[in-house]
């Protein structure tokens, strides 16, 4: 399976640089993502996602044990990597997906249906109440000072200056084949 997900992998990292070589915004976004390599923003990006998981990983240790199944860092890895896996299956508002994994990975080393299906609702919870809650404590605190408004006229603003960015772009890259065209045909 390791050799069949490197290949994989890899040919989805080869079709990424072709399809960034190829299209006209292809320089603008390597200019973007260039500094991500740097050793100052790859390893506190790095920690900063390993200490996401950690927590993640905990969470589900929690609930697996508040519903009284085996709560081990493997088993919680397990169940995590099997959400995470369900989650990107593409459905309306990721609808039913987290539940589905939920409920899949626990039973699979065998814990019983019912303890699966209260695991899938309170670990949704855990996901979605501490957001919730924060969203509405500063909701009223946001509306007031302006960052959210009823019309995103900033929105609009970027969007069309974003526009003008691509067509200048394309332009640009129009020109420089209309040149290498000319360059390489005989006089």
């Amino acid at each position: 399976m390791g050799p069949l997900v490197f290949r994989f992998a890899t040919a989805l990292g080869v079709a990424s640089l072709i399809a960034l070589r190829v299209t006209a915004w292809g320089a603008r976004v390597r200019r973007r993502v260039a500094p991500i390599g740097t050793a100052q923003t790859l390893v506190p990006a790095a920690l900063g996602i390993s200490l996401a998981w950690l927590v993640d990983m905990l969470s589900v240790m929690a609930v697996l044990h508040g519903v009284g199944a085996p709560s081990s860092a493997p088993v919680a890895i397990f169940v995590l990597v099997t959400i995470n896996m369900a989650i990107s299956i593409p459905a309306p508002a990721n609808g039913g997906t987290l539940e589905f994994g939920a409920i899949v990975a626990p039973q699979a080393i065998g814990v019983e249906p019912s303890k699966a299906l209260a695991f899938a609702v309170l670990y949704h919870g855990t996901q979605v109440l501490p957001v919730l809650t924060i969203g509405l404590w500063d909701g009223p605190f946001l509306w007031r000072t302006g960052l959210i408004a009823t019309r995103n006229t900033q929105f609009e603003s970027s969007a069309s200056a974003n526009a003008r960015l691509v067509k200048a772009e394309v332009l640009e890259a129009a020109s420089l084949a209309n040149r290498s065209k000319a360059q390489s045909s005989p006089p």
